[in-house]
């Protein structure tokens, strides 16, 4: 079968292939790469983009910027990247969402580099 791609954009056309058809998105590919693998990906999604650059966590333009910052940035991957993936996502659908975000009632306000705070 020859070496698996490194990251989860190639791992995805990887299964593809295999499977027929795409995975329903790159969130299941990074779960099976970390279970079976053992390397760390994290699906990068628009929630994730948004609170990694807003507060200062992992900043980068592109999707592979982030998931490489975010992945450098992260102290003992094996015990905190795959909750860390579901942190960030539903910090950004309900806490720090992109219109309005509520900094008001934001847990992580405090070290936060959003500089266009709200409430």
């Amino acid at each position: 079968m020859g070496s698996l791609p490194t990251d989860a954009y190639g791992t995805n056309l990887l299964f593809q292939n295999y499977r027929g058809g795409f995975i329903n998105g790159d969130n299941a590919v990074f779960g099976w790469l970390k279970d079976n693998e053992g390397r760390y990906f994290i699906a990068v999604d628009t929630h994730i983009q948004r609170v990694a650059n807003r507060t200062g966590y992992a900043k980068g333009k592109t999707v592979e910027e982030t998931e490489q910052a975010i992945i450098k940035n992260t102290p003992n991957k094996t015990e905190f990247m795959y909750d860390l993936h579901h942190w960030l996502i539903l910090h950004g659908r309900y806490t720090c969402i992109a219109r309005k975000p509520r900094c008001g009632s934001c847990i992580i306000e405090d070290l936060c580099e959003f500089k266009d705070k709200t409430e």
